[in-house]
């Protein structure tokens, strides 16, 4: 079952390691509309996931991240709140892909997604507290689509890690 805050957690220590590989000097906003700023003005949301990609050749890509409200999630969002880049990192298979034309992926993905098997991820209300601070989320039903890495080739650049070396491009 999902677990938001886990998940949350799982999140940013990814975006920290993810700061840490990367050559290019990036840095953590002061607002939450993408993860990093660039030195020459990029705007990167990263899509951490911690599944073996040698598992599926598929992608997931959340379209919406409560779809009862209609509020977007993936790469969607990402447009919307006005990141110039979206990379989604495999964290445990070494590479991540890059995206620097959203509005092109996005409409592709508009005309192909509903080809593609959905995923629905019902997030339960969650209670609790940490370091003193109580929290209640209500629930709410998040939808993402299985989508073949092929089909995004033209979308994406891939880059895979050697420790200590940086990012290589690949394609």
């Amino acid at each position: 079952m999902a677990n938001f805050r886990e998940d949350l957690k799982r999140g940013e220590a990814a975006e920290r390691r993810f700061q840490q590989l990367h050559k290019l000097q990036l840095t953590k906003p002061s607002h939450l509309k993408w993860d990093f700023d660039g030195p020459d003005g990029e705007r990167l949301e990263l899509k951490a996931d911690f599944y073996d990609p040698t598992r599926t050749p598929n992608l997931f890509l959340e379209r919406w991240s409560d779809v009862d409200k209609k509020k977007p999630g993936g790469v969607w969002q990402s447009l919307e709140n006005g990141a110039n880049i979206f990379c989604y990192w495999f964290v445990n298979g070494g590479f991540w892909l890059e995206c620097r034309d959203l509005p092109a992926l996005v409409k592709f993905l508009d005309v192909h997604i509903e080809s593609c098997p959905p995923f629905e991820v019902v997030n339960p209300a969650q209670q609790g507290s940490e370091n003193g601070q109580h929290y209640a989320a209500s629930s709410w039903t998040t939808v993402g689509y299985r989508i073949p890495r092929k089909i995004l080739k033209g979308y994406f650049d891939i880059y895979v890690c050697g420790e200590g070396l940086g990012w290589t491009r690949k394609t």
